[in-house]
């Protein structure tokens, strides 16, 4: 989960509105300012980096199926 790797592996086809809502307004500043004693700057870019990657998977599946079929 901390690695410094962007990518992801296995993305879900349905995700929990919830978590959707979180993930969108996770911003690096907090994240820093959270994380940066137990992370380095490139393990949050990572973290970062995955979020934009899952948010856009979410994106096409809501483009290709609808909002009902990819949220709970």
């Amino acid at each position: 989960t901390f690695g410094s790797s962007p990518e992801i592996v296995n993305p879900p086809d349905r995700f929990d509105r919830q978590l959707v809502k979180r993930l969108r307004a996770l911003d690096r500043e907090e994240m820093t300012d959270r994380l940066s004693h137990l992370l380095s700057d490139v393990e949050i870019e990572a973290i970062l980096d995955r979020r934009d990657a899952l948010l856009a998977h979410l994106d096409q599946i809501i483009a290709e199926r609808g909002e009902a079929d990819a949220l709970f």
